[in-house]
């Protein structure tokens, strides 16, 4: 019993880089239900719908970034071994560093081309969503323009925090994440109720956009760093080295967001912008819980792929089961204090209860995003080693969500949503611990034949 409480105690307090991971992700949460009060209270339902499905568009960021933050953390991880930070610059080893510099050149190119294309992208769809050709005023069109633009900010500075999450500048980026959650708490909640409406989720980005490009600032010797010189030396190789495994993780990536991006959307264009408004906040409380329980291994994703490329596999099979162990011990409190939450605002605060979904619905959200999230370590400890074995099971798991969904919606209203949701995390959780555990067997058996053979 001691040892599971060290384990327990040793994941949640790790370090510095956890507690702001942490407080990031609480943070987070408290957003999510500041938000909720505040719209309750101060924005009319249809309004409500519009700004859920203003927040599940700007999931189309993950989309453009294609897998890639998880790769660039992974390979800089691998390089960081031999590299050392002389303040402002980094230094280290030839190879490392001339690799280095190409993956971070890579980055920066790649996100710079992904949030012009995210731009225009999102615009379109979301003309394709709002847009009423009778409707005189299309009230939504200058926030959303907005919102596009200055979240498109947001999409190239991923870079910069990808690239010092993998050299274990874990505090800083953290930190800066905490900042930014804590400034959105603050503006949206604060223009929310000077009514604002639209344009509150609007200007809270344009702030978030400000403080990422300040982040971009203190960090400007990284675009130095992947500047073009006049003796372009390449030692990285990204279509041989680099692009099998993000072309693995982009495909899962866009098949897991967009599974969960359709939901509000969807909703909002079959069923009406209330009912959109109502699966919105109902997904924005469950995924203000659940979501803390991915903090550990997310923090530990630069720790786990060093020790995986130092060959320290038993260090790194420790850290996989310890991070196991605790996002299954966040998910069973997180679901208590959802069931908490949901009671106590039904006693004190029923009109928060009209904005939301049934308790049904949202107990099926909640253990469909808990199947997900806790295999979340499982895949981490995976892409360590550079590959990527669940592409397919994200793929179908996607499929069958954006195809249950609209079938679900036909039959049975938001409540098919929530039903084609449950069924397809039913079926991809013990696939995937099937693959995962085949890959541990797998990696296992080489070990210790390579050990045998020395």
């Amino acid at each position: 019993m001691l040892k599971f409480i060290h384990h327990i105690r040793h994941l949640f307090f790790l370090d510095k880089a956890t507690s702001w991971g942490y407080a990031q992700k609480i943070a987070q949460s408290l957003q999510g239900f500041v938000a909720i009060f505040i719209i309750a209270y101060f924005i009319d339902l249809k309004t409500q719908g519009y700004l859920y499905t203003f927040v599940s568009l700007l999931s189309l960021q993950f989309v453009f970034e294609l897998g890639l933050t998880q790769v660039i953390i992974t390979f800089v991880a691998y390089e960081k071994n031999g590299l050392h930070k002389k303040e402002p610059f980094v230094r280290g080893k030839y190879k490392n560093y001339i690799r280095f510099k190409n993956i971070a050149s890579y980055a920066i190119s790649w996100f710079t081309w992904a949030s012009l294309g995210y731009f225009f992208v999102s615009l379109a769809i979301g003309f394709l969503i709002f847009y009423e050709p009778n409707e005189e005023n299309n009230f939504w069109f200058y926030p959303y323009l907005l919102l596009c633009f200055v979240s498109s900010i947001q999409v190239f500075c991923i870079s910069i925090y990808a690239i010092k999450e993998g050299l274990s500048a874990l505090d800083e980026v953290y930190k800066f994440r905490f900042i930014r959650t804590v400034l959105m708490i603050i503006f949206y909640g604060l223009l929310l109720m000077l009514g604002a409406d639209l344009w509150s989720l609007s200007i809270a980005h344009t702030i978030i956009a400000i403080t990422d490009l300040y982040f971009l600032f203190l960090n400007k010797n990284l675009l130095g760093i992947a500047k073009k010189g006049k003796k372009n030396l390449k030692l990285f190789n990204w279509k041989t080295e680099m692009l099998p495994m993000q072309t693995k993780i982009a495909v899962a990536s866009i098949s897991g967001v967009l599974s969960f991006t359709v939901f509000v959307p969807l909703a909002f264009v079959m069923l009406g912008p209330e009912v959109a408004g109502r699966l919105g906040m109902s997904l924005a409380i469950v995924g203000g819980i659940s979501t803390l329980s991915i903090v550990p291994s997310v923090v530990s994703t630069q720790k786990m792929s060093a020790l995986v490329e130092s060959n320290n596999m038993n260090e790194a099979n420790k850290l996989a089961k310890e991070l196991i162990l605790v996002s299954f011990v966040i998910h069973i409190l997180s679901f208590f204090l959802l069931l908490s939450l949901y009671f106590f605002f039904q006693a004190y605060f029923p009109s928060l209860i009209e904005r939301v979904l049934q308790p049904k619905i949202f107990i099926m959200l909640f253990i469909s995003s808990m199947l997900g999230l806790i295999t979340h370590p499982l895949a981490v400890y995976m892409r360590a080693h550079k590959e990527e074995p669940l592409m397919w099971v994200s793929i179908l798991h996607g499929l069958f969500v954006s195809i249950g969904s609209y079938i679900g919606v036909v039959f049975f209203q938001v409540f098919g949503i929530g039903l084609a949701y449950l069924i397809s995390g039913l079926v991809t959780f013990p696939v995937t611990l099937i693959i995962f555990w085949n890959f541990f067997k797998s990696k296992y058996s080489k070990e210790r034949a390579m050990n045998n053979n020395g």
